[in-house]
């Protein structure tokens, strides 16, 4: 089912990127800390 694969890749996407701005900001306040 193609329409389930390209659910499941923009999940991926969509975690990668907020696992990424998580870290991003995580530092940010470290830094700010």
């Amino acid at each position: 089912n193609i329409n389930k694969l390209d659910k499941n890749l923009n999940r991926g996407i969509a975690d990668f990127i907020s696992g990424m701005t998580d870290r991003y900001a995580i530092n940010l306040y470290k830094n700010i800390k």
